[in-house]
């Protein structure tokens, strides 16, 4: 039995280590939507939505299939539940779309109720080297541009060009394309 889990372990290290080295080399080249004069789209690459599948695919069928051929063992309920629960994990962390339209941003969720920052309302915008961005409101609500959504680049782009004056003194905290 512990050989069967340190097998399925292998295989879901080598499948992480996979899905990672394709969104790697193909995931990171993709520029924002462009939907109309006032709005842009930040949305994850396709890419990145199959890795995605695939690893909540990957996690789900041993669960599914132990759980079809349960047999009563303890310690299968238990290998369910983890593989069960890492799927419903990745399902749920899946990278949403973020919209910038003349109003504010607003970050589009699959299964949850959208959030919206006015541009007025922003009051800080974290940024991390290469990686992601926070950008908080006044009332606390977060929008967060991770390595998996587009372009990067432009959407701090935009937020300067749209906040103008309100920015922190260190924003951006990197070079900017362009400038």
């Amino acid at each position: 039995m512990i050989w069967k889990l340190l097998t399925g372990l292998s295989r879901l290290l080598f499948v992480i280590v996979l899905a990672w080295m394709l969104y790697s080399l193909f995931g990171r080249r993709r520029s924002a939507r462009v939907i109309s004069e006032s709005r842009i789209e930040f949305a994850p690459s396709r890419v990145a939505i199959w890795a995605w599948l695939f690893m909540i695919g990957f996690l789900a069928s041993p669960a599914i299939k132990d759980l079809v051929h349960h047999q009563g063992n303890q310690w299968a309920l238990l290998v369910i539940t983890c593989f069960g629960l890492a799927a419903l994990a990745i399902f749920s962390s899946f990278p949403e779309t973020i919209a910038v339209t003349a109003g504010g941003l607003e970050q589009i969720y699959w299964l949850q109720k959208n959030t919206r920052i006015r541009w007025e309302d922003i009051e800080e915008i974290k940024t991390e080297r290469g990686g992601t961005i926070t950008i908080t409101g006044k009332d606390g609500t977060k929008i967060v541009h991770n390595i998996f959504l587009a372009d990067r680049t432009r959407l701090l782009l935009e937020i300067k060009q749209h906040c103008g004056e309100n920015l922190p003194p260190d924003f951006p905290r990197e070079p900017i394309g362009g400038e």
